[in-house]
């Protein structure tokens, strides 16, 4: 579903690997260790995330991911 949602909304590689990990239920402490970046960059990636989504929160990002919004 990550994948999709990462062609559907013409994410990045690197955004997309953040949203399969947000997507997981991961922080973004957690998903900064796991990618080797610092939790700003993550920060940063979501925002523009959201934005390509049309969300405004993680909870609504997942959702969106899972119905196929």
């Amino acid at each position: 579903r990550t994948q999709a949602a990462t062609a559907r909304w013409g994410l990045t590689k690197r955004q997309g690997e953040i949203l399969r990990e947000v997507v997981r239920g991961s922080t973004n402490r957690v998903v900064a260790a796991t990618l080797a970046l610092s939790e700003r960059t993550v920060e940063v990636h979501l925002t523009a995330i959201f934005e390509r989504a049309q969300v405004e929160s993680r909870s609504e990002l997942v959702t969106a991911v899972w119905r196929g919004a």
